[in-house]
């Protein structure tokens, strides 16, 4: 087996956090695919829903940067970044509720992954850790769940399909978000 000589940057960073971010790094990288795919989803012809897709291919955008942040964080801190295989996500959902719930509860998932790391944080003293996530992705996270649970909130008013769905995808592609 090959070890890897600790790197000389390495100090305050207990192993235990250094595969929790890991796999925090993994819940990201899956959370961007299925972002991805469902901007593909959306996409369809027979779906076409272009606001969506917009949408969606920002989220995955910014799961990708949060990935990479933690990447970059693990290596400044004298860690291995280990990436490992990740999940093939949904890509044919039932509706665009259907769709939405998919990726809040997986937002729900990455923000639980979050706060247990922060905790970890926490335990081992590693102050530096839990500022960078108490101020970056924490409160991202909650923004977009927020944002998520409104949008799920407006499709299940306006349904699965129509005129009040078109309206909806025409909002979500000139402001990139849920507006209320």
């Amino acid at each position: 087996m090959n070890r890897m000589i600790p790197s000389l940057a390495r100090q305050n960073f207990q192993s235990t956090i250094e595969e929790a971010l890991n796999q925090q790094i993994q819940m990201y990288q899956l959370s961007q695919q299925t972002y991805l795919a469902a901007a593909a989803y959306f996409d369809k012809a027979d779906v076409a829903l272009p606001g969506f897709v917009k949408y969606f291919l920002e989220r995955a955008e910014h799961e990708g940067e949060m990935a990479r942040y933690l990447i970059d964080y693990q290596i400044t801190r004298g860690g291995v970044c280990i990436i490992g295989s990740i999940p093939q996500p949904l890509n044919d959902w039932q509706s665009v509720s259907n769709a939405i719930e998919t990726c809040l509860s997986l937002e729900k998932d990455v923000n639980k992954s979050l706060i247990m790391l922060t905790h970890l944080a926490i335990n081992n003293e590693d102050s530096h850790l839990r500022h960078i996530l108490k101020g970056k992705h924490l409160r991202y996270k909650l923004k977009t769940i927020e944002n998520l649970t409104k949008g799920y909130t407006q499709i299940k008013r306006v349904g699965d399909e129509g005129l009040g769905l078109h309206m909806l995808d025409q909002v979500l592609y000139k402001h990139e978000k849920f507006v209320v």
